[in-house]
């Protein structure tokens, strides 16, 4: 994963400003998206654990 950031990083691997710009702005989409995935991944892991169901 390390090495797919990297290459947005450095433009697609072109090391051009223009897709540099582009690849950073992706890298930090896919960064947020991410983020977002575990910020709520946590919320609902909570509140499944609240839950108990009486057997």
């Amino acid at each position: 994963m390390k090495s797919f950031f990297s290459w947005l990083w450095t433009g697609f691997g072109t090391g051009m400003t223009a897709f540099r710009g582009i690849g950073m702005a992706l890298a930090v989409a896919l960064g947020g998206i991410w983020l977002l995935y575990v910020i709520i991944r946590a919320i609902v892991h909570m509140f499944d654990k609240n839950t108990t169901v009486d057997a």
